[in-house]
């Protein structure tokens, strides 16, 4: 079995040279998106589905938390790369289940809870 370390792994390099590394994306951030995949045993939070690699997306519940605890493992989720999508866009998604429904607005909530304060 392949560690989740090994499978979450994104140089910071190819990061910067995506523009999308940021005082967010620190050593905490890659630490601790593998202990989160742990965590949720490789399983997406919202539907519960076991992820390939290529699917892994590390969902920060409340992104706007200052540094020292926006990348703990609690304040991070492992869904799917197309939910996670949903979390953080208006589309529609009523299509899906009731249950993952209310998860992703679960998710939609605090995101937006977390910017009105």
């Amino acid at each position: 079995m392949v560690r989740a370390d090994e499978q979450l792994s994104i140089s910071l390099p190819n990061l910067t040279a995506q523009e999308l590394a940021g005082n967010h994306y620190n050593f905490e951030y890659f630490m601790n998106r593998a202990y989160a995949f742990n965590r949720n045993k490789g399983k997406c939070r919202i539907s519960g589905r076991k992820l390939r690699p290529q699917e892994v997306y590390i969902h920060r519940i409340n992104p706007n938390l200052p540094l020292n605890k926006v990348n703990k493992v609690s304040n991070m989720a492992t869904v799917h790369k197309d939910f996670h999508y949903l979390i953080h866009s208006q589309s529609d998604y009523s299509h899906l289940s009731v249950k993952i429904r209310n998860k992703i607005q679960g998710f939609r909530d605090k995101l937006v809870r977390n910017t009105d304060t």
